[in-house]
């Protein structure tokens, strides 16, 4: 059986080949491409809100944006990692960054309680997409049963 230019493995069935190849060939690409986009519309609204802090005007709902964003960027770089086979790699890098945000915050008292966090737009921002990378790359790695790239299963061999 073939899916878009691949041999497809016989002992999966066809319905499960559509499935994955459907996951690695279509979804993931949007999903990839959707957290990259989100983080620029991320980006120019950090600098609305930079220049309205100015005005002294309240951060309050664009900190779910910075949310949301970051969810969906930390999972579509997952998506990414694990189609570029360097999930450890990035995995180690988004651990690094954690502590590294949580030494700045608290070396320069940027946030003094955990939920302070949210005032600080990139660096909530940052903290949530590398929370979302790991947490995607465990349910990922349960899901699937390890780190494999969904197209190496279809592949016949």
């Amino acid at each position: 059986m073939r899916f878009g230019g691949y041999e497809v493995r016989s002992d999966i069935p066809g319905d499960v080949a559509l499935l994955l190849y459907l996951l690695d060939e279509v979804i993931s690409h949007f999903v990839m491409f959707t957290g990259l986009y989100a983080m620029l519309a991320l980006f120019a609204l950090m600098e609305c809100i930079g220049m309205r802090r100015i005005l002294e005007i309240k951060i309050g709902r664009a900190s779910n944006v910075f949310a949301i964003a970051g969810v969906l960027f930390g999972a579509s770089l997952c998506v990414g990692a694990v189609e570029a086979q360097m999930v450890y790699y990035v995995m180690f890098l988004n651990v690094l960054i954690l502590v590294y945000v949580f030494i700045l915050v608290r070396e320069y008292g940027v946030v003094v309680r955990l939920k302070d966090l949210r005032r600080v737009g990139f660096t909530f921002f940052l903290v949530v997409s590398c929370l979302s990378f790991l947490l995607t790359a465990v349910v990922y790695y349960f899901v699937v049963g390890g780190f494999v790239q969904p197209s190496e299963m279809l592949r016949g061999g």
